[in-house]
């Protein structure tokens, strides 16, 4: 019997092969890998320790239940972010790999492939040097453009591409958002609060947590999930798309007037020292420039302030608004916006429409989440379910 050919072994590739062992150990598995060995992006997540899925998912089970059944001990953080008990996500791919080689799969590393060719009976998969590996069955599960430098590099487009599967335009996605007049002054700063995008004066969406602001735009998961939002049309601009960041969420604006007033007239002291318990040092001094207050300004006393210096204060701390100038590129980003349209496979088969017994799993689809698991939580859920329609259309036929 000719091979399943699984092309790609991240996690989607991996869950794909390990779900159909488990289903029929006898069916003749191969991992084809591009990289020099399994899971290399799956390394890097969560900063390395694996953000594996997220408790708050709906129906969740049968994937947490995968994971234990591969040896996998998961903890549970704030937001629902779950991980390996260890920490690790090198446990994680060690663990897989020791399950797809008790299972007998064979592992193909350093197999960049260049084409997928539909035969009478099952596929062709041409690799390096001409080599050819027939399957009875195709699994694609090459990731999509995100972090490059691991492997995922659009080969997977590409070749759903030469197939006459339609692929929508892509972005790079939870990346940092590149913004107008941003100082590296601020690179450092966290502060909680709230962001808010907009297209054309209209909300997008809106984001609460921590801001972060990096070497190069504003980051954090707040702003991360957001720039999943920034899509382009043929003829549009990124400069569409404004972010509006408020530092006082849940705290009433005439509250905050009373405050400021507060310690003017009990507290005292100078103007630089206004917004301390209230922002970070270097935030204020960038609220203090916006409100027009120079740095000699600053060094005087917070009683010599006017109504529209402490207005524009508390005007900034509430509204600061940034235009988009660009994103992180495809190095930086997690995952990527677009790939492979819903509407060319079977739901929750992620079988081809157009050419039965081709699979079509994990980042390669367009289909994203929020930070915090959910993306992972999406390549072993369709790896899983394309393995079990696989070995059993297979049974089917027999």
């Amino acid at each position: 019997m000719k091979p399943i050919v699984i092309i790609g072994g991240g996690a989607s590739g991996m869950a794909t092969a390990l779900e159909i062992k488990l289903r029929n150990p006898i069916l003749p598995v191969v991992i084809l890998e591009k990289k020099e060995r399994l899971g290399k992006k799956l390394l890097a997540t969560g900063n390395g320790r694996c953000n594996i899925s997220n408790s708050d998912i709906k129906g969740g089970e049968s994937v947490w239940d995968f994971l234990h059944n591969a040896g996998i001990l998961t903890r549970q953080e704030e937001e629902g972010r779950m991980y390996p008990f260890s920490g690790k996500a090198s446990d994680v791919v060690e663990r897989f790999t020791q399950a797809l080689l008790k299972y007998n799969v064979s592992i193909r590393e350093n197999f960049p492939v260049e084409r997928v060719c539909p035969l009478d009976v099952g596929f062709a998969v041409l690799g390096p040097k001409g080599e050819e590996i027939q399957g009875s069955k195709v699994v694609l599960a090459t990731g999509g453009k995100a972090a490059p430098q691991f492997g995922s590099s659009g080969d997977g487009h590409k070749m759903c591409k030469d197939l006459g599967i339609q692929v929508t335009r892509t972005f790079p996605g939870l990346t940092y958002v590149a913004v107008n007049e941003y100082s590296s002054e601020l690179a450092g700063i966290r502060a909680k609060g709230k962001a808010t995008l907009f297209k054309k004066g209209q909300m997008v969406a809106m984001e609460q947590g921590e801001i972060q602001f990096g070497k190069r735009g504003l980051s954090g998961i707040p702003l991360m999930n957001l720039s999943s939002q920034v899509t382009l049309g043929p003829e549009e601009s990124i400069s569409s798309y404004q972010i509006s960041l408020d530092f006082m969420e849940g705290f009433p604006e005439e509250h905050l007037e009373i405050f400021l007033e507060n310690i003017i007239s009990k507290v005292g002291g100078k103007i630089k020292d206004l917004l301390k318990t209230v922002v970070p040092q270097g935030l204020a001094k960038e609220v203090f420039r916006r409100a027009g207050i120079s740095e000699s300004r600053c060094e005087e006393e917070a009683t010599s302030l006017t109504f529209k210096e402490k207005e524009d204060l508390v005007g900034y701390l509430r509204e600061m608004w940034w235009t988009v100038v660009g994103l992180g590129g495809w190095k930086d980003a997690q995952i990527t916006i677009g790939g492979v349209a819903l509407d060319q496979v079977h739901l929750n088969t992620w079988e081809s429409f157009r050419w039965p017994g081709l699979y079509i799993v994990g980042e390669l689809l367009d289909m994203q989440g929020p930070c915090g698991g959910y993306n992972l939580h999406l390549a072993w859920k369709t790896g899983m379910q394309g393995a079990n329609h696989l070995v059993k259309s297979l049974r089917e036929a027999l």
